[in-house]
């Protein structure tokens, strides 16, 4: 990543698998940029967990919370060891200063936009999986992966 960023600029930070990035209902303090690896964003459903995208490489993570100013809609996790960089708030918004004001609101509606989006595919559980992927965990990944989302959220207090 250039140092050309205002602040610190983006941190790497390594996830193991099954490592909880944010859950559901938290405020939306970061951007995440995949460099490896890969996370799913779930939806906890009548103790399930349901997939609602799955993100690789080069993939930002929790952009649409961010620019729609508003609590994670979901919860992500890493599926497979992952590296990336996590960007604050802050540095992102210094970062955003230098854009004309155009920009900024462009970026902000089109972040509502696809938070609307977003809101109703998961209202109407319509998902693309036309990449192949599957949107499903294997039962011992799910009983894993939400082991681990209980503890973070224990650790966090939520």
């Amino acid at each position: 990543m250039s140092n050309s960023w205002p602040g610190e600029g983006p941190t790497p930070v390594d996830f193991k698998k099954g490592q909880v990035l944010y859950t559901e209902g938290e405020q939306s303090h970061f951007v995440y940029l995949i460099k490896s690896g890969s996370v799913s964003l779930v939806k906890e459903n009548d103790d399930r967990l349901i997939v609602i995208a799955k993100l690789s490489k080069q993939s930002f993570v929790g952009l649409d919370s961010y620019f729609a100013n508003e609590s994670r809609k979901d919860t992500a996790i890493a599926t497979e060891d992952t590296e990336a960089f996590v960007i604050k708030r802050q540095d992102l918004n210094s970062a955003m200063k230098s854009f004309p004001d155009w920009v900024r609101n462009l970026m902000k509606t089109m972040g509502e936009r696809l938070e609307s989006t977003m809101d109703v595919l998961r209202a109407h559980k319509i998902f693309d999986d036309s990449d192949g992927v599957s949107l499903e965990f294997q039962p011992e990944e799910e009983v894993h992966f939400k082991k681990a989302i209980l503890e973070y959220k224990k650790k966090k207090g939520l």
